[in-house]
This record gives structure tokens, C-alpha cells and sequence, in this order.
């Protein structure tokens, strides 16, 4: 009988029982999509990846799975690889073959001790929201008077397409109650794999996010959608086009906060957004296969 490892990793925190948990199988070469998806469903966590090797020692082929369905890319669980890779094969970069195409993943070391990995994100895109917005509010338990009118609600991409919603100040999104069934039913129908709120304080972009489409009612910490979220701002002008750095704390009903990492490089024009943070390994042991 054979058997892989398996990892169970909180994602955007360092501490224990915090942040987001992946689970991260190395290495699946000869799992098939079935058995993959059934792993995913005994791990029973929000997101599971698999790495595959490949003939290049600096790429991987990695795929995503959720309880019910392989999705196209996952940021929590990017992190969980990597941080995985930084810990047990020293990473300092590496490329990721993934279905929305290929994502350069290294890690940060101080006194050569593993601090954050971060992952390159796919090239943003924007685009209008032909929904109603007041029908999405409702479906949020919000009021018109909620929404921030500084910000559009638009869509933007860095590997899924999720929808964007100002708020206009903490205390109402720490309240948000949607009605989940309603909102999986809306973010099918326009293919939408996050509503992601977002408001500001003195210190953080805070933010928070349902998935219900995909199989998350509440997820703790979003990369993917971050990356997203950065690159809204960008292009509807509200941050400039020149490096820094940006801390997102993303709140959550679930007692997992989770701290986000975002470096804005623009290099001879050429914009690139990377998503990081810090991780912990919580869970390591063997896959036993038949």
C-alpha cells in the first residue's frame, strides 16, 4: 500500500487555529480528478491542493479542490503550498502551473528562518457588474445607506471572478448576515465565486468574504480575492501605480482573523501585484492509498 504526505496549514496568520486551513498533498502524480475530489471531501476543509511534479525541478502542476468541485485557483491554499515548500525544501522561488495560467511563488527569510511567502498574481481585470446592486444589498441584510458611494461595486479577477462591496465602516461589516442560499442562487446565476466586502480603518483595508457559489459559505481568508480587490483599486484610480506595501486584515463570524501581505511592483511600466503572509503548520501525516 502506498501513501503521500498530507499537511494541514492556517494560512495568513502565525498563530495556531487562526487565519485560513488548506490541506496540501504532495505529491499526487498518479491520483486521478476522482480520487483527488474524494481526498478533498475526507480532509474536509474549505480548499485541499495537490502538487504534481514535473520534469523542471523549479515547476509544479498544482490543482484545487473544494469539498464538491475542482476550482480553477485558491490564494489560502497557494499560501499552504508554499509555505509547505519554504519549510521542507528551503523555496526561494518556484513556478506553479495552474489552470488560470502560471504563478511564481517565493519565500522571505530572516537569519535564514522562513518569515512570509508570497505568490505572484494573475494580471487583474475590472469589469462592470450588470446585476442589481440593490438586490445584492438586500441579499446581504444591508441598506442602501451601508454602502460606501466613494467606491463602484464592480468585478475583478485574479483568478476567480468575485464581486466588490464598499462598506462604510467596520462595524457594519462584522454585522453582515447575508441570506446564504439567496446570495449562492445570485453568484451562480451571474458566475461569481466571491462577495467580498471591504472597508478601510487607520491602519488596514479590513475585509470579509461568502462563497456560498462554491461551496464556502464564509471563508476566513481570501488571497485570491485580495489580489482582486488590489487591482480594483488600481484601476479605478484609488491607489497609484507605484511600489508599496499594503496590510489587509480580513475579519470573519468563524474566530480565524487572518493578516494579508500585498507588494505592488511596477517595473518599466509593468504592473504586478504579489499576495503573501505568514503561515503554521498545524497537522502533518500520511495519505494511505488503494
Amino acid at each position: 500500500m502506498s501513501k503521500i504526505n498530507v499537511f494541514i496549514v492556517d494560512s495568513f496568520t502565525s498563530e495556531q487555529f487562526k487565519g485560513n486551513p488548506a490541506g496540501v498533498v504532495l505529491y499526487g502524480n498518479d491520483l486521478s480528478a476522482e480520487y483527488m475530489q474524494k481526498i478533498a471531501q475526507e480532509i474536509n476543509l474549505s480548499e485541499t491542493v495537490f502538487a504534481i511534479k514535473t520534469d523542471n525541478s523549479d515547476r509544479l502542476v498544482v490543482r484545487y479542490f473544494t469539498r464538491t468541485q475542482e476550482i480553477d485557483f485558491c490564494g489560502h491554499a497557494t499560501l499552504a503550498l508554499a509555505w509547505i515548500l519554504g519549510k521542507k525544501a528551503k523555496l526561494t522561488k518556484l513556478t506553479l502551473a495552474t489552470n488560470v495560467g502560471e504563478v511564481l511563488i517565493f519565500g522571505e527569510y530572516e537569519e535564514n528562518e522562513l518569515k512570509r511567502v508570497f505568490m505572484k498574481q494573475v494580471a487583474p481585470q475590472v469589469k462592470a457588474f450588470t446585476g442589481n446592486n440593490l438586490e445584492l444589498i438586500r441579499i446581504l441584510g444591508l441598506e442602501e445607506t451601508d454602502i460606501d458611494k466613494r467606491y463602484p461595486i464592480k468585478l475583478a479577477y485574479t483568478g476567480n471572478w468575485d464581486i466588490f462591496i464598499p462598506l462604510i465602516n467596520s462595524q457594519i461589516i462584522e454585522k453582515v448576515n447575508p441570506n446564504i442560499a439567496k446570495l449562492k442562487e445570485h453568484n451562480k446565476y451571474y458566475q461569481i465565486s466571491s462577495t467580498h466586502l471591504f472597508t478601510f480603518t487607520d491602519k488596514y483595508i479590513v475585509t470579509r468574504n461568502f462563497s456560498p457559489a462554491v461551496g464556502i459559505d464564509e471563508d476566513p481568508v481570501t488571497g485570491s480575492s485580495t489580489g482582486a480587490l488590489i487591482g480594483y483599486f488600481l484601476f479605478e484610480n484609488f491607489l497609484k501605480f507605484e511600489n508599496q506595501n499594503i496590510e489587509v486584515m480580513q475579519i470573519n463570524s468563524l474566530n480565524r482573523p487572518g493578516l494579508i501581505n500585498v507588494k505592488i511592483v511596477v517595473e518599466k511600466d509593468k504592473l504586478s501585484i504579489y499576495v503573501g503572509g505568514s503561515a503554521v503548520c498545524v497537522l502533518e501525516g500520511n495519505l494511505f492509498l488503494k
